[in-house]
């Protein structure tokens, strides 16, 4: 996300650059570099340690998220040739909670073979 400069989501008239667009056009411009040097980087952990026990759950399952970046601009020739990179990783490691219900042994299916084998009249000639 710290690449894009800015974007905008055009639903209709559109202009005659977007062709024959017949849904929403989105539009999305990076940045560039400058003449200065500039850049960022981030780190955000989230962790298992944050987080509530769900209502189903016995104990609190595992779950750790690292989203990291960085971006780096600047010139190459000053005043005419600029670059600008980034990068963004998400690691994740997440569980999640199932339950199911087994039914007891007592409970027997029923055998519906048996109700709906109805025999067909004989065929009268």
């Amino acid at each position: 996300m710290d690449a894009i400069q800015e974007f905008s989501v055009l639903t209709s008239n559109y202009s005659a650059e977007y062709g024959r667009a017949s849904g929403g056009v989105i539009n999305g411009i990076t940045k560039s570099g400058a003449n200065q040097f500039h850049g960022d980087v981030y780190w955000f952990l989230r962790d298992k340690v944050f987080d509530a026990k769900n209502y189903f759950d016995t104990t609190l399952p595992p779950f750790h998220r690292n989203q990291f970046g960085a971006s780096a601009g600047g010139p190459i020739k000053r005043g005419k040739t600029f670059f600008f990179a980034d990068y963004e990783g998400i690691r994740q490691d997440k569980s999640d909670t199932f339950s199911n219900q087994v039914p007891l042994r007592r409970r027997e299916p029923v055998r519906f073979a048996r109700h709906l084998m109805v025999p067909a009249p004989p065929l009268s000639p």
